[in-house]
């Protein structure tokens, strides 16, 4: 079938979350500080571009559990039909996005990765070694994993998951 077929069939309602992870912004809120999250802000606008609804955002520290928790808490009570997370996908110690969600994977998007690396590479240069972006499918649920930083998110949402993700949702409800 072709993929204009395909979008025939597609949701038309698509509900996402957005999880921002980053600990030092939620030290800052939990200590009653301003925290700004401009990185959340713009995958929110980008998300609501490509008509998508908005459902629910969160914040949590860099924590495996609380990371595991809230993507649960949005694809079985939110029912998001997307789950954003941003941050935590570096090499660094404390990032650990990426090892609190890839054993939850029900099938890995690999393909995402490929393209989010060439893409990035052609952005940044070779600093793109540094992001471990990946995306997967958690029961009926896309859930993809951007670095922080402005850019990617930017990058990942315009050019691979806003224009894929209604014909991605139609695969997923087969």
């Amino acid at each position: 079938m072709f993929k204009k077929e395909h979008l025939k069939k597609a949701p038309k309602k698509v509900k996402f979350t957005i999880i921002t992870v980053s600990s030092s912004r939620y030290k800052r809120i939990s200590n009653h500080m301003m925290a700004d999250d401009v990185t959340g802000n713009i995958a929110v606008k980008i998300l609501e571009k490509y008509g998508l609804k908005f459902n629910s955002r969160y914040l949590v520290p860099d924590d495996k559990d609380a990371i595991v928790s809230i993507v649960l808490k949005s694809i079985h009570e939110d029912k998001s039909n997307l789950i954003i997370l941003v941050g935590g996908t570096g090499v660094s110690n404390r990032d650990v996005t990426i090892e609190a969600i890839l054993p939850l994977f029900n099938k890995k998007l690999t393909s995402f990765e490929t393209i989010f690396s060439l893409l990035s590479y052609m952005q940044i240069g070779a600093d793109c070694i540094m992001s471990r972006a990946t995306g997967g499918v958690i029961n009926k649920s896309a859930v993809f994993l951007l670095p922080g930083s402005d850019k990617a998110v930017k990058l990942a949402l315009d050019k691979i998951i806003g224009p894929e993700i209604r014909h991605l949702l139609h695969h997923l409800r087969e």
